[in-house]
Protein backbone atom coordinates (compact mmCIF):
# COMPACT_ATOMS: atom_id res chain seq x y z
CA UNK A 1 0.00 0.00 0.00
CA UNK A 2 2.79 2.43 0.94
CA UNK A 3 4.67 1.54 -2.27
CA UNK A 4 1.57 2.29 -4.34
CA UNK A 5 1.08 5.66 -2.65
CA UNK A 6 4.75 6.53 -3.24
CA UNK A 7 4.40 5.64 -6.92
CA UNK A 8 1.25 7.76 -7.27
CA UNK A 9 2.96 10.70 -5.54
CA UNK A 10 5.92 10.45 -7.96
CA UNK A 11 3.53 10.42 -10.92
CA UNK A 12 1.78 13.54 -9.67
CA UNK A 13 5.10 15.37 -9.36
CA UNK A 14 6.06 14.40 -12.92
CA UNK A 15 2.65 15.58 -14.12
CA UNK A 16 3.10 18.91 -12.33
CA UNK A 17 6.54 19.25 -13.93
CA UNK A 18 5.09 18.54 -17.39
CA UNK A 19 2.30 21.09 -16.94
CA UNK A 20 4.79 23.66 -15.66
CA UNK A 21 6.89 23.01 -18.77
CA UNK A 22 3.85 23.49 -21.03
CA UNK A 23 2.92 26.71 -19.24
CA UNK A 24 6.23 28.16 -20.42
CA UNK A 25 5.34 27.52 -24.05
CA UNK A 26 6.33 31.08 -24.98
CA UNK A 27 9.92 30.50 -23.89
CA UNK A 28 9.96 27.15 -25.68
CA UNK A 29 8.63 28.74 -28.87
CA UNK A 30 11.18 31.57 -28.76
CA UNK A 31 14.09 29.16 -28.26
CA UNK A 32 12.73 26.94 -31.04
CA UNK A 33 12.71 29.89 -33.46
CA UNK A 34 16.15 31.08 -32.36
CA UNK A 35 17.61 27.58 -32.81
CA UNK A 36 16.06 27.24 -36.28
CA UNK A 37 17.33 30.67 -37.37
CA UNK A 38 20.86 30.21 -35.99
CA UNK A 39 21.46 26.72 -37.35
CA UNK A 40 19.64 27.55 -40.58
CA UNK A 41 21.96 30.53 -41.08
CA UNK A 42 24.94 28.31 -40.37
CA UNK A 43 23.76 25.79 -42.95
CA UNK A 44 23.20 28.58 -45.48
CA UNK A 45 26.71 29.93 -44.88
CA UNK A 46 28.28 26.48 -45.03
CA UNK A 47 26.55 25.61 -48.31
CA UNK A 48 28.41 28.41 -50.11
CA UNK A 49 31.86 27.50 -48.87
CA UNK A 50 32.11 23.95 -50.13
CA UNK A 51 33.75 23.29 -53.48
CA UNK A 52 32.23 20.69 -55.82
CA UNK A 53 33.67 17.27 -55.47
CA UNK A 54 36.16 16.38 -58.16
CA UNK A 55 36.22 13.00 -59.80
CA UNK A 56 39.42 11.08 -60.12
CA UNK A 57 40.55 10.94 -63.79
CA UNK A 58 40.70 7.59 -65.50
CA UNK A 59 43.55 6.62 -67.85
CA UNK A 60 42.35 7.40 -71.43
CA UNK A 61 44.36 4.58 -72.99
CA UNK A 62 42.62 2.05 -70.76
CA UNK A 63 39.23 3.42 -71.80
CA UNK A 64 40.02 3.18 -75.50
CA UNK A 65 41.34 -0.35 -75.01
CA UNK A 66 38.01 -1.34 -73.50
CA UNK A 67 36.12 0.27 -76.37
CA UNK A 68 38.31 -1.53 -78.92
CA UNK A 69 37.53 -4.86 -77.28
CA UNK A 70 33.82 -4.12 -77.51
CA UNK A 71 33.63 -2.63 -81.04
CA UNK A 72 36.59 -4.08 -82.86
CA UNK A 73 39.15 -2.06 -84.84
CA UNK A 74 36.99 -1.53 -87.97
CA UNK A 75 33.86 -0.31 -86.20
CA UNK A 76 35.93 1.82 -83.91
CA UNK A 77 37.75 3.34 -86.91
CA UNK A 78 34.41 4.29 -88.51
CA UNK A 79 33.41 6.13 -85.36
CA UNK A 80 36.78 7.90 -85.24
CA UNK A 81 36.34 9.06 -88.85
CA UNK A 82 32.84 10.34 -88.11
CA UNK A 83 34.13 12.13 -85.05
CA UNK A 84 36.77 13.88 -87.20
CA UNK A 85 34.04 14.80 -89.71
CA UNK A 86 32.01 16.23 -86.85
CA UNK A 87 34.94 18.31 -85.74
CA UNK A 88 35.34 19.59 -89.34
CA UNK A 89 31.64 20.39 -89.43
CA UNK A 90 31.99 22.42 -86.26
CA UNK A 91 34.97 24.28 -87.72
CA UNK A 92 33.00 25.18 -90.86
CA UNK A 93 30.19 26.56 -88.74
CA UNK A 94 32.63 28.76 -86.84
CA UNK A 95 34.17 30.06 -90.07
CA UNK A 96 30.79 30.82 -91.64
CA UNK A 97 30.23 33.93 -89.52
CA UNK A 98 33.62 35.34 -90.44
CA UNK A 99 33.12 35.12 -94.26
CA UNK A 100 32.07 38.42 -95.77
CA UNK A 101 32.05 37.53 -99.49
CA UNK A 102 28.63 36.33 -100.63
CA UNK A 103 29.92 33.71 -103.06
CA UNK A 104 32.35 32.24 -100.52
CA UNK A 105 29.65 32.25 -97.89
CA UNK A 106 27.29 30.36 -100.22
CA UNK A 107 30.00 27.81 -101.06
CA UNK A 108 30.75 27.33 -97.32
CA UNK A 109 27.08 26.87 -96.60
CA UNK A 110 26.88 24.11 -99.24
CA UNK A 111 29.87 22.34 -97.67
CA UNK A 112 28.23 22.53 -94.25
CA UNK A 113 24.99 21.06 -95.61
CA UNK A 114 26.87 18.24 -97.32
CA UNK A 115 28.85 17.47 -94.15
CA UNK A 116 25.69 17.47 -92.07
CA UNK A 117 23.95 15.03 -94.42
CA UNK A 118 26.96 12.72 -94.47
CA UNK A 119 27.18 12.73 -90.66
CA UNK A 120 23.48 11.95 -90.30
CA UNK A 121 23.64 9.15 -92.88
CA UNK A 122 26.71 7.57 -91.36
CA UNK A 123 25.37 7.87 -87.82
CA UNK A 124 22.10 6.19 -88.81
CA UNK A 125 24.05 3.04 -89.73
CA UNK A 126 25.85 2.88 -86.37
CA UNK A 127 25.11 0.23 -83.81
CA UNK A 128 24.19 1.20 -80.26
CA UNK A 129 27.76 0.55 -79.11
CA UNK A 130 29.13 2.79 -81.88
CA UNK A 131 26.70 5.55 -80.90
CA UNK A 132 27.79 5.20 -77.29
CA UNK A 133 31.46 5.43 -78.29
CA UNK A 134 30.71 8.53 -80.40
CA UNK A 135 29.00 10.13 -77.38
CA UNK A 136 32.09 9.30 -75.34
CA UNK A 137 34.33 11.01 -77.94
CA UNK A 138 32.03 14.06 -78.03
CA UNK A 139 32.28 14.38 -74.25
CA UNK A 140 28.56 13.90 -73.64
CA UNK A 141 29.14 10.88 -71.40
CA UNK A 142 32.02 9.15 -69.69
CA UNK A 143 30.72 5.62 -70.23
CA UNK A 144 33.07 2.67 -70.14
CA UNK A 145 31.44 -0.65 -71.09
CA UNK A 146 31.34 -3.04 -68.13
CA UNK A 147 32.22 -0.34 -65.59
CA UNK A 148 29.44 0.17 -62.98
CA UNK A 149 30.98 3.40 -61.70
CA UNK A 150 30.28 5.36 -64.92
CA UNK A 151 28.13 8.47 -64.77
CA UNK A 152 26.34 10.88 -67.03
CA UNK A 153 28.85 13.63 -67.70
CA UNK A 154 26.31 16.33 -68.52
CA UNK A 155 24.16 15.58 -65.49
CA UNK A 156 27.23 15.58 -63.27
CA UNK A 157 28.38 18.94 -64.63
CA UNK A 158 24.92 20.44 -64.14
CA UNK A 159 24.76 19.21 -60.54
CA UNK A 160 28.22 20.61 -59.83
CA UNK A 161 27.28 23.96 -61.35
CA UNK A 162 24.09 24.02 -59.30
CA UNK A 163 25.99 23.22 -56.11
CA UNK A 164 28.56 25.94 -56.72
CA UNK A 165 26.12 28.56 -58.06
CA UNK A 166 25.37 30.02 -54.58
CA UNK A 167 24.28 29.41 -51.01
CA UNK A 168 20.95 27.81 -50.24
CA UNK A 169 18.81 27.23 -47.16
CA UNK A 170 18.87 23.67 -45.85
CA UNK A 171 15.66 22.37 -44.28
CA UNK A 172 17.70 19.78 -42.42
CA UNK A 173 19.63 22.45 -40.53
CA UNK A 174 16.44 24.35 -39.75
CA UNK A 175 14.70 21.29 -38.32
CA UNK A 176 17.75 20.21 -36.31
CA UNK A 177 18.21 23.76 -35.00
CA UNK A 178 14.57 24.00 -33.96
CA UNK A 179 14.76 20.67 -32.11
CA UNK A 180 18.01 21.63 -30.37
CA UNK A 181 16.57 24.98 -29.31
CA UNK A 182 13.44 23.28 -27.97
CA UNK A 183 15.41 20.60 -26.10
CA UNK A 184 17.86 23.07 -24.56
CA UNK A 185 15.02 25.35 -23.42
CA UNK A 186 13.19 22.39 -21.90
CA UNK A 187 16.33 21.27 -20.06
CA UNK A 188 16.87 24.76 -18.63
CA UNK A 189 13.22 25.02 -17.51
CA UNK A 190 13.32 21.57 -15.89
CA UNK A 191 16.58 22.33 -14.06
CA UNK A 192 15.17 25.64 -12.86
CA UNK A 193 11.96 23.92 -11.76
CA UNK A 194 13.87 21.35 -9.73
CA UNK A 195 16.55 23.66 -8.37
CA UNK A 196 14.34 26.62 -7.44
CA UNK A 197 13.03 26.12 -3.93
CA UNK A 198 9.61 27.65 -4.51
CA UNK A 199 6.25 26.23 -3.53
CA UNK A 200 4.86 24.54 -6.63
CA UNK A 201 1.46 23.43 -5.31
CA UNK A 202 -0.61 23.82 -2.15
CA UNK A 203 -0.28 20.09 -1.49
CA UNK A 204 3.50 20.44 -1.62
CA UNK A 205 3.37 23.23 0.97
CA UNK A 206 1.15 21.12 3.22
CA UNK A 207 3.49 18.13 3.01
CA UNK A 208 6.89 19.82 3.26
CA UNK A 209 6.02 22.65 5.67
CA UNK A 210 3.50 20.68 7.72
CA UNK A 211 0.98 23.49 7.40
CA UNK A 212 -2.77 23.10 7.44
CA UNK A 213 -4.21 24.63 4.26
CA UNK A 214 -7.09 26.81 5.40
CA UNK A 215 -8.13 27.84 1.91
CA UNK A 216 -7.13 28.01 -1.73
CA UNK A 217 -7.93 30.81 -4.09
CA UNK A 218 -7.89 29.37 -7.58
CA UNK A 219 -6.57 31.77 -10.18
CA UNK A 220 -8.26 29.87 -13.01
CA UNK A 221 -11.69 31.38 -12.29
CA UNK A 222 -11.47 34.64 -10.34
CA UNK A 223 -7.78 35.32 -10.06
CA UNK A 224 -6.01 35.21 -13.41
CA UNK A 225 -3.93 37.66 -15.35
CA UNK A 226 -5.85 39.15 -18.27
CA UNK A 227 -2.75 38.83 -20.42
CA UNK A 228 -3.01 35.06 -20.31
CA UNK A 229 -4.21 33.29 -23.44
CA UNK A 230 -6.82 30.58 -23.80
CA UNK A 231 -4.00 28.02 -23.82
CA UNK A 232 -2.70 29.30 -20.46
CA UNK A 233 -6.16 29.08 -18.91
CA UNK A 234 -6.65 25.58 -20.30
CA UNK A 235 -3.34 24.43 -18.82
CA UNK A 236 -4.35 25.81 -15.44
CA UNK A 237 -7.63 23.89 -15.63
CA UNK A 238 -5.71 20.70 -16.47
CA UNK A 239 -3.38 21.31 -13.54
CA UNK A 240 -6.34 21.71 -11.18
CA UNK A 241 -8.36 18.89 -12.74
CA UNK A 242 -8.15 16.38 -9.86
CA UNK A 243 -8.36 18.96 -7.07
CA UNK A 244 -11.43 20.12 -5.25
CA UNK A 245 -12.63 23.47 -6.55
CA UNK A 246 -14.39 26.12 -4.47
CA UNK A 247 -15.80 29.38 -5.70
CA UNK A 248 -14.47 32.69 -4.46
CA UNK A 249 -17.28 33.11 -1.90
CA UNK A 250 -16.97 29.50 -0.74
CA UNK A 251 -13.23 29.93 -0.21
CA UNK A 252 -13.79 33.09 1.82
CA UNK A 253 -16.42 31.36 3.97
CA UNK A 254 -14.19 28.30 4.46
CA UNK A 255 -11.21 30.32 5.67
CA UNK A 256 -13.38 32.47 7.93
CA UNK A 257 -15.05 29.43 9.51
CA UNK A 258 -11.72 27.68 10.17
CA UNK A 259 -10.25 30.79 11.79
CA UNK A 260 -13.29 31.28 14.02
CA UNK A 261 -13.31 27.62 15.07
CA UNK A 262 -9.59 27.72 15.93
CA UNK A 263 -10.02 31.00 17.81
CA UNK A 264 -12.89 29.63 19.90
CA UNK A 265 -11.05 26.44 20.78
CA UNK A 266 -7.77 28.16 21.65
CA UNK A 267 -9.32 31.35 23.09
CA UNK A 268 -7.56 33.62 20.57
CA UNK A 269 -8.38 37.32 20.77
CA UNK A 270 -6.23 38.64 17.95
CA UNK A 271 -5.06 36.81 14.80
CA UNK A 272 -2.46 38.15 12.38
CA UNK A 273 -2.62 37.40 8.65
CA UNK A 274 1.03 37.50 7.48
CA UNK A 275 1.37 37.94 3.72
CA UNK A 276 4.63 36.64 2.29
CA UNK A 277 6.73 39.28 0.51
CA UNK A 278 6.72 37.23 -2.70
CA UNK A 279 2.94 37.16 -3.00
CA UNK A 280 1.95 39.34 -5.97
CA UNK A 281 -1.54 40.41 -5.02
CA UNK A 282 -1.52 43.25 -7.55
CA UNK A 283 -1.58 40.67 -10.37
CA UNK A 284 -4.65 38.94 -8.95
CA UNK A 285 -7.95 40.12 -10.38
CA UNK A 286 -9.85 40.02 -7.04
CA UNK A 287 -7.03 41.09 -4.78
CA UNK A 288 -9.40 42.10 -1.97
CA UNK A 289 -9.99 38.51 -0.79
CA UNK A 290 -8.18 39.27 2.48
CA UNK A 291 -10.55 42.17 3.14
CA UNK A 292 -13.45 39.82 2.39
CA UNK A 293 -12.13 37.32 4.96
CA UNK A 294 -11.75 40.04 7.59
CA UNK A 295 -15.28 41.30 6.90
CA UNK A 296 -16.69 37.78 7.05
CA UNK A 297 -15.09 37.07 10.44
CA UNK A 298 -16.67 40.26 11.76
CA UNK A 299 -14.19 41.22 14.47
CA UNK A 300 -14.27 38.01 16.50
CA UNK A 301 -11.39 37.42 16.73
CA UNK A 302 -9.71 40.68 15.75
CA UNK A 303 -7.84 40.32 12.44
CA UNK A 304 -4.66 42.21 11.56
CA UNK A 305 -3.19 41.98 8.02
CA UNK A 306 0.58 42.46 7.78
CA UNK A 307 2.94 42.34 4.81
CA UNK A 308 6.53 41.07 4.81
CA UNK A 309 7.05 40.31 8.48
CA UNK A 310 10.64 39.23 7.70
CA UNK A 311 11.66 42.59 6.29
CA UNK A 312 9.64 45.21 8.19
CA UNK A 313 10.24 46.10 11.81
CA UNK A 314 6.85 47.81 12.20
CA UNK A 315 5.16 44.58 11.05
CA UNK A 316 7.04 42.65 13.74
CA UNK A 317 5.99 45.20 16.36
CA UNK A 318 2.32 44.90 15.36
CA UNK A 319 2.52 41.11 15.21
CA UNK A 320 3.84 40.89 18.76
CA UNK A 321 0.40 41.67 20.19
CA UNK A 322 -1.35 38.83 18.34
CA UNK A 323 -2.25 35.38 19.66
CA UNK A 324 -2.22 33.45 16.38
CA UNK A 325 -1.03 33.86 12.81
CA UNK A 326 -2.13 32.77 9.34
CA UNK A 327 0.46 32.66 6.59
CA UNK A 328 -0.44 33.70 3.04
CA UNK A 329 1.71 32.27 0.24
CA UNK A 330 1.58 31.99 -3.55
CA UNK A 331 2.59 29.02 -5.66
CA UNK A 332 5.56 29.52 -8.04
CA UNK A 333 6.55 32.68 -6.09
CA UNK A 334 6.84 31.94 -2.37
CA UNK A 335 10.02 30.17 -1.27
CA UNK A 336 10.14 27.30 1.20
CA UNK A 337 12.94 28.96 3.17
CA UNK A 338 10.99 32.20 3.56
CA UNK A 339 7.81 30.43 4.68
CA UNK A 340 9.77 28.30 7.13
CA UNK A 341 11.55 31.40 8.48
CA UNK A 342 8.21 33.17 8.95
CA UNK A 343 6.85 30.18 10.82
CA UNK A 344 9.94 29.95 13.04
CA UNK A 345 9.71 33.67 13.77
CA UNK A 346 6.04 33.43 14.72
CA UNK A 347 6.63 30.45 16.98
CA UNK A 348 9.53 32.32 18.58
CA UNK A 349 7.11 35.08 19.56
CA UNK A 350 4.80 32.48 21.05
CA UNK A 351 2.21 32.77 18.28
CA UNK A 352 0.13 29.79 17.28
CA UNK A 353 0.42 29.16 13.50
CA UNK A 354 -3.12 28.24 12.49
CA UNK A 355 -2.31 27.36 8.90
CA UNK A 356 -1.87 28.90 5.46
CA UNK A 357 -3.94 30.46 2.72
CA UNK A 358 -2.61 29.62 -0.73
CA UNK A 359 -3.06 31.68 -3.88
CA UNK A 360 -2.74 29.33 -6.88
Amino acid sequence: MELREEREEREIRVFDLFISLCQRWRSLLICLIIGAVVLGAYGWYKSGGSAPASTEPVDTSKKEAVWEDVLGPDAMGEVDQLYEATQEYTRLLDELNSISDANEKLESFKNITTAQNNISATKSRFTDDQKAYLAYLMGDTDIIPGNEDTYDHKANVESEEEASSGRHISKKYIVVGALLGLILAAIVIIIKYIATATVKTADEAEENLNLQILGRFDGSNKFYDKRKTALDRWLRRVKQKNKRKLSYDESVEMVSAKVQIAANKQDLKKVCIAVDSNVELEKVQNKDFLDAIVAKIGGTPEILVLNNILGRSDALHDMAGADGVILVLQTENSRFNDIQSERTLCEGYGLNVLGAVVVE
